[in-house]
């Protein structure tokens, strides 16, 4: 169920929920930041200076702070409205995260049975109410008796797929009575809420039936409308496990704003062992089956596209099928590692191992039929050089130092060496000059003109080839915008050339003449003469 938050600054003035936030703003000062959802009428987020919710001296405990979200919701209850429900604090989700950092989680319930999804979380940093918001909350106004009994709800659901006996189902749990907050349109690949306001939650009274097939991992589950009948949903509500580390998005420069900081992404198409069975390999989004919760799983980080090859140590990394495997973050350094880890999982590994899988997964889309990009290609990650990365059918990415990053955390520079290995097994050997090629392909993965920004850790930049370089600390810039003509002016390579012309050709002056070569300016495909935009 999609939302759409908007700002009150951006509601109409006079409006009426706007007016009621700005009350709120008058009665506590500071910065406040809110937005709300037009389907609901509730705060999606507020965010601002803080609210003191504990007196000179009281000590900090849950049970105070839930005290402080009941009568904040009661005091401002013009902008919370009723919620037609009781209002339970979640206990299992509500702690304190950290020393002086709590989350409040409320939940609605009617008669007893919860509503799904609904959740009105507060957090609190010290003695302050800094931000609150809500999800899927809105009044409940239904009959949570029944019409329908649990024994019709299973018959309904084994009409609905067909089941004539043939095939053994086991029960998983008794069907459960819940409430499902829903669009009130009840159709599948609904656009954005356009009704009145607060008018875009509906609920239902459902029976949710699980059962499993005797060897199989799905956990099929039916949902059907406990006062009339229709089936609501069919699906499978399994947990899959899945690998995740640490990965950069485009450099290790530590400006999070900017793509610097490493945080969690799905390892793709890795390998992983549970307990002595076959090696097999995630999904594109590192999802993946376990035989029993309780197993052990290893990953190497190598897969049927790359393979890490860690000059620090090998990567062997184990945890338990039904916990998380979660490879880590930047713990140092180069080779430095987490405590327990592995010598070889390393930001750089990671990192390396993502992106090169991401573009290579792409270029699969191009050339499905190419050999090259259905096999394994080596990536050396901290290799004993710095300043540098290159390809020679393999691809070597350098320590960090001597004044510059570990290009095994920067993406325009993983991404250009892969690139040379593209060019010189697309079917035509390497093109002259193959640094264009290699260029074109990181500009456009990674759709920046600066190429490899933060590979200088002290803030050079780029020769520009003449053109020195005001803005991108990186080794190759494609823009003119950041740079200023050089004296005495050189002579352009070929490189020089082709790179400024392709980034040229992605600007908004070719848009307009895109269309005219068949080229969709929106996705860069081919189209059919004729097609319109």
């Amino acid at each position: 169920m999609s939302i759409e938050p908007r700002s009150i600054a951006k509601l109409v003035p006079g409006d009426a929920l706007r007016t009621a936030w700005e009350r709120f703003l008058a009665d506590n000062p500071g910065e406040w930041s809110v937005f709300v959802d037009e389907r609901t009428a509730m705060p999606t987020i507020a965010s601002g200076s803080g609210i003191s919710w504990l007196a000179p001296g009281e000590k900090a405990s849950l049970a105070v702070f839930e005290s402080r979200a009941r009568a904040f919701m009661a005091r401002y209850r013009v902008l919370f409205g009723d919620p037609g429900a009781t209002i339970e604090l979640d206990t299992a989700a509500s702690k304190e995260r950290r020393p002086g950092v709590w989350m409040l989680v409320f939940r609605q319930t009617v008669g007893g049975i919860p509503v799904e999804e609904s959740r009105f979380d507060f957090h609190v940093n010290g003695t302050n109410l800094v931000a609150f918001g809500t999800h899927r909350w809105g009044r409940v106004a239904i009959d949570p008796k029944p019409v329908l009994s649990a024994t019709q709800a299973q018959t309904i659901i084994e009409n609905h797929i067909g089941f004539d006996g043939s095939v053994t189902h086991e029960e998983v749990a008794a069907p459960l009575l819940t409430i499902l907050a829903l669009d009130p349109r009840f159709e599948a690949g609904l656009p954005l809420w356009r009704g009145p306001r607060g008018a875009g939650i509906a609920h239902r009274l459902a029976w949710r039936v699980q059962f499993r097939v005797p060897g199989e991992v799905p956990l099929w589950t039916g949902e059907v409308d406990a006062k009339t009948g229709e089936v609501l949903a069919f699906y499978d509500a399994a947990h899959y496990a899945s690998i995740t580390g640490g990965v950069f998005p485009l450099r290790s420069t530590g400006q999070c704003d900017q793509g610097g900081c490493d945080f969690p992404h799905p390892m793709p198409f890795t390998n992983f062992v549970e307990d002595g069975e076959p090696s097999r390999v995630t999904d594109d989004f590192g999802f993946f089956e376990c035989v029993s919760a309780a197993d052990p799983v290893t990953t190497t980080l190598s897969g049927p596209y790359a393979r890490i090859d860690e000059t620090c140590g090998p990567v062997s990394e184990t945890a338990t099928c039904g916990e998380s495997f979660f490879l880590g973050q930047k713990a140092g350094e180069n080779c430095v590692v987490a405590s327990g880890d592995s010598a070889g999982n390393t930001a750089a590994a990671r990192t390396a191992y993502f992106h090169v899988n991401r573009v290579a997964q792409a270029a699969r889309e191009y050339l499905p039929a190419n050999a090259w990009l259905q096999n394994p290609v080596t990536i050396n990650t901290n290799v004993n050089q710095t300043c540098n990365a290159s390809w020679g059918g393999e691809i070597n990415m350098f320590r960090g130092g001597n004044g510059c990053g570990n290009t095994g955390e920067n993406l325009g520079v993983l991404v250009h060496e892969w690139g040379h290995g593209f060019d010189q097994n697309d079917g035509g050997g390497y093109d002259n000059t193959s640094e264009a090629y290699a260029d074109t392909v990181a500009l456009l993965y990674q759709r920046d003109g600066c190429i490899g920004w933060g590979f200088f850790t002290g803030g050079g930049t780029c020769s520009g080839y003449g053109d020195t370089c005001l803005e991108c600390s990186a080794c190759v810039t494609w823009t003119t915008r950041a740079g200023s003509p050089g004296s005495p002016r050189r002579r352009r390579p070929r490189r020089s050339a082709l790179r400024r012309w392709r980034w040229a050709l992605r600007s908004r002056r070719a848009l307009r003449v895109l269309p005219d070569h068949g080229i969709d300016p929106r996705s860069g495909s081919h189209r059919p003469p004729g097609d319109g935009l």
